[in-house]
């Protein structure tokens, strides 16, 4: 037990950044468990906080200083370069057992909508990167001119923030809730 390894003395508090049912495996009681712990918690102000009532709301930073997260020059005699890099494949209305719709992200439809734009519109170049290195994903997204979340379950993720400390237009659809956290 981790209360005996550190002391009584030590103060415990837990940081979520996604669903209880993703925490825990899968498993709907390890789920509750984790919900209904007396232990403080904290949870980002992104979706997650739906699953968490009793935790308070922090926000998710990245280091602004940093200079992959700094905006960069980009080439503007080149067709326009829209930047998406889910970090799920599963489809929005095909859920696993272990994950909820708000795991999923929509990168199939979403990718979906970005190809049809890009070809209605004959302009432009879209990237769409998966299973790369969090800093290559970073460098990526820095040269391009803008940079797509997610559109399908109203919330925003780290690649929102990157891609607004970057200086660069950032696209996700946010609902009345993400909209009322924020």
């Amino acid at each position: 037990n981790l209360r005996t390894f550190c002391g009584s003395r030590t103060r415990f508090i837990r940081q979520f950044h996604s669903t209880p049912l993703t925490i825990a495996g899968g498993d709907t009681l390890k789920a509750e468990k984790i919900v209904r712990s007396e232990i403080p918690q904290l949870v980002i102000s992104q979706y997650p906080e739906r699953f968490f009532p009793k935790a308070r709301l922090v926000p998710n930073i990245v280091p602004l200083e940093d200079s992959d997260y700094l905006p960069s020059v980009v080439d503007d005699s080149l067709e326009p370069v829209v930047y998406f890099a889910p970090s799920r494949d599963e489809p929005a209305w095909s859920v696993q057992a272990s994950r909820s719709r708000w795991d999923t992200k929509g990168a199939k439809e979403t990718e979906t909508l970005l190809r049809a734009v890009i070809t209605g519109c004959c302009k432009g170049k879209l990237i769409v990167r998966r299973d790369i290195p969090h800093d290559q994903c970073l460098r990526e997204k820095q040269g391009s001119d803008i940079v797509i979340d997610e559109m399908i379950t109203g919330s925003f993720h780290l690649s929102s923030l990157e891609g607004l400390a970057q200086g660069l237009p950032t696209f996700a659809f946010l609902d009345a809730r993400t909209l009322d956290t924020l």
